[in-house]
């Protein structure tokens, strides 16, 4: 997808996910996190956020017709 310029000042959102692109946990929620995965036996790996240009969608099955 292309980035635009806007006048916006509203926070730039995650396009996968819930929150705010430049948010990260809190020391809080990430402990809470490590306490959950100790518990399940399970390990954490740290994975590389998705970009853009890694998702592609085909194109829509049907198609719009705007009628004035």
């Amino acid at each position: 997808m292309t980035e635009f310029a806007t006048l916006s000042r509203r926070k730039k959102l995650r396009f996968y996910g819930w929150g705010y692109a430049d948010d990260a946990l809190s020391p809080d929620e990430d402990a809470r996190v490590r306490q959950t995965a100790k518990r399940l036996h399970a390990t954490l790996e740290q994975v590389p956020a998705p970009r853009e240009s890694d998702v592609s969608l085909r194109p829509p099955r049907i198609g719009i017709r705007w009628h004035r």
